[in-house]
Order: structure tokens, then sequence, then C-alpha cells
């Protein structure tokens, strides 16, 4: 019987309309009703991930967000571990980012609710997914200028290629002092490079989580849909792969269930938690 069960959320949780159908809300709330805690474990900013959580009824449990960077209890914000990006290479990531002309934000206020900071208004799909998220935007003259402090992470976002050359460029400009992780939308022409501190990954994140929770990652099941779910699936007793995962991870050992759209999910929970309901 496993003791915690760690879930991503978009690709996972979320079918392709951001909705957390009826079957997989259903699962995860049978499997907290075996006193199963679960934990969410996502690359989206703590604000985004928060109304996830809420809506899950997960606001007491530890939320893994910004890919392992900042673990918090949503509904006291306490801080059960937080590995800052160093203010040095924060400004250095956005300076690097005007040079290449893609849009650039960090994430900030790792003590309170979060907002993300930007040098200019959210445009197109940004502003969409900040506005469907209720991320708080904060805005400033000059977004180098105001990196005085260590932060969350620095988010890069724009064409495939630009974003290509550019996490080249800081993967040889600060070498060992980040994390660069990137998730690239080739069909919509679209990458996001996420700049944090070294070490952080989803895995480390979770390691967090269940030293709070004193679960031993043997004991846990986990879910996820992308590259940058590898190092928690990697660590973790049973680690299922959704069927909308690239094609490339369906080849790595890992059982895979069905896609987001076909409540894969939950029938990964189904199947290797909920088994004898």
């Amino acid at each position: 019987m496993y003791q915690l069960v760690a879930l991503d959320i978009d690709g996972t949780l979320l079918n392709s309309s951001y909705q957390i159908t009826d079957r997989v809300r259903q699962a995860v709330a049978r499997v907290r009703q075996r006193n199963i805690q679960v934990v969410l474990v996502t690359g989206r900013t703590f604000p985004a991930a928060r109304s996830i959580a809420e809506e899950l009824d997960l606001n007491d449990r530890p939320l893994v967000s910004h890919n392992g960077a900042l673990t918090k209890i949503p509904s006291s914000l306490a801080v059960v571990e937080a590995r800052l990006l160093h203010q040095d290479a924060a400004r250095l990531a956005v300076e690097a980012a005007n040079r290449s002309n893609v849009t650039v934000l960090y994430s900030d206020d790792p003590d309170g609710p979060g907002n993300v900071v930007m040098g200019q208004p959210p445009a197109g799909r940004l502003d969409q997914y900040l506005t469907m998220t209720n991320t708080p935007v904060r805005l400033v003259s000059d977004l180098a200028a105001s990196l005085d402090h260590p932060v969350i992470q620095v988010s890069c976002s724009g064409p495939c290629k630009k974003i290509d050359v550019l996490q080249s460029r800081l993967s040889r400009q600060l070498a060992d002092e980040v994390t660069l992780i990137l998730t690239a939308y080739r069909r919509r022409n679209l990458s996001i490079l996420d700049v944090l501190d070294a070490g952080c990954s989803k895995g480390s994140g979770l390691q967090s989580a269940l030293r709070w929770a004193q679960v031993d990652p043997n004991d846990v099941m986990a879910v996820g849909d992308n590259f940058n779910d590898l190092d928690m699936l990697q660590i973790v007793g049973c680690a299922v792969v959704m069927g909308n995962a690239p094609e490339s991870m369906h080849h790595m050992g890992f059982p895979v269930t069905t896609n987001r759209d076909a409540d894969g999910a939950a029938l990964a929970l189904e199947k290797w938690v909920l088994t004898d309901d």
C-alpha cells in the first residue's frame, strides 16, 4: 500500500481544456479517503498551482511548485523549502533574454502568496495564461535593475530556435550556478526556459515534501507527462507516464496510462492505488 501519491498538474491532472474531470477528481478523493496523502508537484508558479490545490482540497499538504524551487503549504503559506536563485544569476539571465528579444519575467515573493515581475505588460498567450491562473503581475520600469534580492526563478519564452540559442548561452555563462529546464512545444513554435537555483528539480522538491510527511520514496506512487517529471519518477516506488507524454518517455521502462483527455491520471490511480475498490 502506498502512503503518498505525487501528481503533476498540466498534462496529467488537467485535460486539454485545463479542467479536472469528474473521474479524476473522484479518484483523487478516493485515494485520500484511504488516508493516502496526495501532493501536487508542478512546474507552475505557486499562485498558479494554489487554485488547483484548493480545488482538490489539498490546502494542508505541501505543494511543490516552480519545478521544485518552492514547496509551501497553501492554506498557511508556510514554507517547507525554498531554493532561491541568486540575484546575480537572475540578472544575467534577464539581460541575456532581453538581448535575445524573448519574453522574460521572474517569480518573486517566496514567503507570501507569490507574484511574477515583468518589465512590460504581458501579451498574447502569456497574458491569457496569467489571467487564467489568477497569477498577480507586478510591473517595474527596469526588470534587470529590480533584481537586488534572490528570487524563485526566471522564466523566458519565445520561438523555439531563439530559446534554444538562449539555453545554450546561459548554460555556458552560468554553468553549475543554475538549473535550466526547457519545455518545448515544437508544433506551436513555443518554448519556455526556466532558470532555477542549481540542483532544483521536481525530484528535489518531492524529497522535501516527503521529509515533511515522513514518507519514504519507495512508498510513493507518481504520475507525470513530461521530461521535467523524470527526476520525480525515478525516485519513487511506482512511476506512471501519461499517454500524452513525449513518445520517448513511453520507452523508458515506466508503465504508461491513457492520455489526459481519456482520464489517464484516474486510470493510473485506479490500477495502481485503488486496486481493491
